[in-house]
């Protein structure tokens, strides 16, 4: 049976996602870039395919077993050899979804920065033990674990694909990477674009700025690819610091999450909301989200076994 049987899927985000999500930037001759958007976990996390003329590059997968399946057979679909998977950084719903790829290219490098390699070494138990009440059988058991990616640069035949390691941002540890050819930047979830960002790792706005400040070394940047959600211009890299500088505003360390994730919402209405109010935990710690004013548009899309207590099928 297949595994895409039985996926949980959230459809107002897919949904929002689904409309914002439009063709690729123009690609040189032999050499393009595509989008696979996360179908099934419900928060539409990106991953990125490089196609040359006979091999491609894979940046990062997607979170659940069953949209990797679904990437996996596209991948095999296109024609080249992967040969190579690099990660942004070690949150599972940018590496967990590897294991159909690594089957589907048994020949394939999966590379990430030593501090990446790390953090999925020894924490992917405790986020499997987080996720899976909530995904079930659609998380793998057993982390598939990069090699060392090493110096400043890769190549996809003559194309260069640059890369940095990144202050704490979203996560402690991140790289993202640079294709001069196409003037793309893959940030990795540096960027969520028209959503509110994740916030529940490191909740420091101001080291994430300076995130997003140090990525404009890169350049000419025509298009940003950000994690979660659509790309777009320099804008968005724009976009993502301002959004910090209100988030610092407003969301203050002792500010309960009711107070101010509406004060966010107002400000940001046009945001896709679910990070918004995991910023202080998926679980919504052990009252449960109605006590702390999580509104009913985003408890209709979360699993009715999560609320009730219930195991996944």
């Amino acid at each position: 049976m297949s595994i895409l049987k039985n996926l949980i899927t959230f459809p107002a985000l897919i949904t929002f996602i689904s409309a914002h999500l439009v063709a690729c930037a123009a690609e040189p001759e032999g050499l393009q870039l595509e989008v696979y958007t996360a179908q099934f976990s419900g928060i539409g996390e990106n991953s990125f395919t490089l196609l040359g003329e006979n091999e491609a590059i894979q940046i990062d997968s997607p979170w659940l077993l069953g949209d990797g399946e679904v990437l996996a057979e596209r991948l095999k679909n296109n024609g080249r050899e992967l040969t190579h998977i690099l990660l942004t950084h070690g949150h599972p719903d940018h590496y967990m979804g590897l294991a159909p790829i690594v089957e589907a290219f048994p020949n394939v490098q999966v590379l990430a920065r030593q501090p990446v390699i790390d953090e999925i070494s020894t924490q992917f138990q405790s986020k499997w033990v987080h996720w899976e009440p909530m995904y079930g059988s659609q998380l793998p058991t057993t982390p598939v674990i990069p090699g060392l990616l090493v110096g400043d640069n890769i190549f996809l035949e003559e194309n260069e694909i640059q890369f940095m390691d990144l202050q704490p941002a979203e996560t402690m540890n991140a790289t993202v990477f640079y294709i001069p050819a196409l003037e793309a930047l893959i940030t990795g979830d540096l960027v969520f674009a028209q959503m509110h960002p994740y916030f529940a790792d490191l909740n420091n706005p101001a080291s994430w700025k300076g995130a997003l400040e140090s990525v404009q070394v890169f350049s000419p940047v025509s298009t940003v690819y950000p994690g979660h959600g659509p790309f777009g211009g320099p804008e968005v890299l724009t976009e993502a610091m301002n959004y910090m500088d209100v988030y610092q505003e407003v969301a203050q360390p002792g500010v309960p999450l009711r107070e101010f994730a509406p004060i966010m919402a107002e400000r940001f209405p046009n945001y896709a909301p679910m990070f918004l109010w995991w910023t202080r935990g998926p679980g919504f710690g052990i009252v449960g989200p109605g006590p702390l004013g999580v509104p009913e548009s985003i408890t209709s899309t979360l699993p009715p076994h999560l609320l009730q207590g219930q195991a996944p099928q």
